[in-house]
Protein backbone atom coordinates (compact mmCIF):
# COMPACT_ATOMS: atom_id res chain seq x y z
CA UNK A 1 0.00 0.00 0.00
CA UNK A 2 2.71 2.54 0.96
CA UNK A 3 4.72 1.42 -2.54
CA UNK A 4 1.44 2.02 -4.07
CA UNK A 5 1.18 5.76 -2.37
CA UNK A 6 4.58 6.42 -3.28
CA UNK A 7 4.19 5.54 -6.63
CA UNK A 8 1.23 7.53 -7.27
CA UNK A 9 3.40 10.66 -5.38
CA UNK A 10 6.03 10.00 -7.83
CA UNK A 11 3.63 9.81 -10.55
CA UNK A 12 1.91 13.35 -10.23
CA UNK A 13 5.54 14.92 -9.11
CA UNK A 14 6.49 13.81 -12.40
CA UNK A 15 2.97 15.07 -13.99
CA UNK A 16 3.63 18.16 -12.49
CA UNK A 17 7.02 18.88 -13.28
CA UNK A 18 6.03 18.11 -17.44
CA UNK A 19 3.33 19.97 -17.24
CA UNK A 20 5.76 23.38 -15.61
CA UNK A 21 8.22 22.27 -18.82
CA UNK A 22 5.35 22.92 -21.07
CA UNK A 23 4.09 26.02 -19.22
CA UNK A 24 7.38 27.76 -19.34
CA UNK A 25 8.12 26.39 -23.13
CA UNK A 26 5.09 27.93 -24.33
CA UNK A 27 5.80 31.06 -22.39
CA UNK A 28 9.37 31.14 -23.92
CA UNK A 29 7.80 30.39 -27.54
CA UNK A 30 5.63 33.74 -26.70
CA UNK A 31 7.81 35.70 -25.23
CA UNK A 32 9.94 35.27 -28.70
CA UNK A 33 6.95 35.59 -31.03
CA UNK A 34 6.28 38.78 -29.08
CA UNK A 35 10.15 39.83 -29.56
CA UNK A 36 10.02 39.28 -32.76
CA UNK A 37 6.73 41.08 -33.92
CA UNK A 38 8.17 43.81 -31.77
CA UNK A 39 11.16 43.50 -33.78
CA UNK A 40 9.31 43.59 -37.38
CA UNK A 41 7.51 46.78 -36.34
CA UNK A 42 10.72 48.71 -34.77
CA UNK A 43 11.96 48.03 -38.37
CA UNK A 44 8.67 48.69 -40.26
CA UNK A 45 8.45 52.37 -37.89
CA UNK A 46 12.61 52.55 -39.08
CA UNK A 47 11.89 52.22 -42.78
CA UNK A 48 8.54 55.07 -42.74
CA UNK A 49 10.85 57.15 -41.02
CA UNK A 50 13.69 56.86 -43.42
CA UNK A 51 11.38 57.33 -46.23
CA UNK A 52 9.74 59.95 -45.07
CA UNK A 53 12.69 61.77 -44.67
CA UNK A 54 13.54 60.86 -48.37
CA UNK A 55 10.63 61.98 -49.72
CA UNK A 56 11.28 65.48 -47.83
CA UNK A 57 14.89 66.10 -48.80
CA UNK A 58 13.25 65.15 -52.80
CA UNK A 59 10.68 67.55 -52.39
CA UNK A 60 13.23 70.68 -51.09
CA UNK A 61 15.84 69.56 -53.84
CA UNK A 62 12.49 69.79 -56.58
CA UNK A 63 11.10 73.16 -55.09
CA UNK A 64 14.78 74.86 -54.70
CA UNK A 65 15.69 74.18 -58.33
CA UNK A 66 12.14 75.16 -59.18
CA UNK A 67 12.35 78.64 -57.27
CA UNK A 68 16.34 78.98 -58.61
CA UNK A 69 14.75 78.45 -62.38
CA UNK A 70 11.71 80.92 -61.58
CA UNK A 71 14.38 83.44 -60.33
CA UNK A 72 17.09 82.85 -63.26
CA UNK A 73 13.88 82.97 -65.88
CA UNK A 74 12.42 86.66 -63.65
CA UNK A 75 15.97 88.24 -64.06
CA UNK A 76 16.52 87.26 -67.59
CA UNK A 77 12.87 89.00 -68.56
CA UNK A 78 13.88 92.18 -66.40
CA UNK A 79 17.55 92.29 -68.18
CA UNK A 80 15.56 91.56 -70.78
CA UNK A 81 12.87 94.62 -70.42
CA UNK A 82 16.08 97.15 -69.75
CA UNK A 83 17.54 96.39 -72.64
CA UNK A 84 14.49 97.40 -74.78
CA UNK A 85 14.08 100.58 -72.72
CA UNK A 86 17.33 101.41 -73.28
CA UNK A 87 17.45 100.32 -76.78
CA UNK A 88 13.39 102.71 -77.14
CA UNK A 89 15.34 106.03 -75.44
CA UNK A 90 18.38 105.65 -77.83
CA UNK A 91 16.04 105.47 -80.76
CA UNK A 92 14.37 108.38 -79.41
CA UNK A 93 17.41 110.06 -78.32
CA UNK A 94 18.65 109.84 -82.21
CA UNK A 95 15.24 110.78 -83.98
CA UNK A 96 15.68 114.00 -81.42
CA UNK A 97 19.12 114.44 -82.63
CA UNK A 98 17.89 113.85 -86.30
CA UNK A 99 14.69 116.40 -86.44
CA UNK A 100 16.80 118.67 -84.29
CA UNK A 101 19.71 118.38 -87.55
CA UNK A 102 16.82 118.76 -90.03
CA UNK A 103 15.40 122.07 -88.46
CA UNK A 104 18.83 123.54 -88.22
CA UNK A 105 19.44 122.28 -91.59
CA UNK A 106 15.82 123.74 -92.68
CA UNK A 107 16.66 127.19 -90.81
CA UNK A 108 20.18 127.53 -92.35
CA UNK A 109 18.85 127.03 -95.83
CA UNK A 110 16.07 129.03 -95.26
CA UNK A 111 18.83 131.97 -94.42
CA UNK A 112 21.01 131.24 -97.33
CA UNK A 113 18.10 131.83 -99.41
Amino acid sequence: MIIMIIIIIIIIIIIIIIIIIIIIIIIIIIMMIIIIMMMMIIIIIIIIIITIIIIIIIIIIITTIITTIIIIIIIIIIIIIIIIIIIIIIIIIIIIIIIGLFSAYDRNYIRNE
